[in-house]
């Protein structure tokens, strides 16, 4: 089985694998080991063994996190700023993070985009864009507006090809952690008392779940949908909960009581 040294002259420092399946888990470990705690590593499952990670340090040896990709021999570093680039996922040859600030150097987060050659940032504005996602020529994120922060948060998309950005939803609840497969993003929304699970499919909006349950953080592969949900009886509340079932029986803050265990679903594009 053949050995690859992994050697570059910053904070990282060296890393021995016996092989690209073992790589993904090598790393991290070898990386935390020498202090560096790396973030979001990412295997590339389209083309190994291409590796995407938010490590601390890099070549201006700043405090910040810089993205580094490793493509099968060597190690590149793709981000040299003075801002963190955070949350670094991968497709193909192509990267996708946030990172604190931007051009603009403002409180805010903005989205960037690598093609395997440059860094393209693709939002500037006021608002907080994160947890991106990617899926060949298109990215997804959830972007909570400046003054809303927490409150109301909208899925948006970006096609490279076109360089054109869609805003997906538009209402007045959450829409979180969006993830995409080709042309089909799935996240979960709360339009009620409960999240809910949302699919898009390049050109109209379907809500998956209707329930008084809890459904979160859904995945997706073409159209193939899973997630998983909670069942509880209770809800909280800001100083007490109030079983739904039996709403005149307060309960202490921070009470939940599990009806059943944890479930995970799986929806096929027409049954769950």
């Amino acid at each position: 089985m053949e050995n690859i040294m992994l050697n570059e002259n910053y904070k990282y420092g060296s890393v021995k694998i016996m092989n690209c399946h073992s790589f993904f888990l090598y790393l991290f470990t070898c990386l935390t080991l020498i202090g560096i705690s790396p973030t979001n590593l990412q295997a590339n499952e389209e083309l190994a063994p291409f590796v995407v990670w938010s490590g601390q340090g890099g070549s201006d040896g700043g405090i910040d996190r810089e993205l580094f990709l490793w493509n099968g021999n060597s190690i590149q570093q793709i981000t040299e700023n003075g801002g963190s680039d955070l949350y670094s996922q991968i497709s193909g040859s192509n990267v996708v993070s946030f990172q604190k600030g931007g051009s603009d150097a403002g409180p805010d987060s903005e989205i960037f985009f690598w093609n395997g050659t440059s860094l393209q940032q693709i939002t500037e504005n006021n608002d907080y864009d994160i947890s991106p996602q990617i899926s060949g020529n298109i990215v997804v994120w959830e972007s909570r507006s400046a003054g809303k922060r927490g409150i109301d948060a909208e899925i948006f998309l970006w096609n490279s090809t076109t360089n054109q950005t869609q805003q997906i939803t538009d209402n007045d609840y959450n829409d979180n952690s969006p993830q995409v497969s080709g042309n089909n993003v799935v996240w979960y929304g709360n339009p009620g008392d409960d999240p809910e699970i949302f699919f898009w499919n390049g050109s109209s909006i379907q809500q998956i779940t209707d329930n008084d349950y809890n459904d979160y953080d859904p995945q997706i592969s073409s159209n193939n949908v899973v997630w998983w949900r909670d069942k509880y009886k209770c809800e909280r509340k800001c100083k007490k909960c109030k079983c739904k079932k039996c709403p005149d029986k307060p309960k202490p803050c921070g009470f939940l009581e599990i009806e059943e265990n944890a479930e995970i679903l799986f929806w096929n594009g027409t049954t769950k």
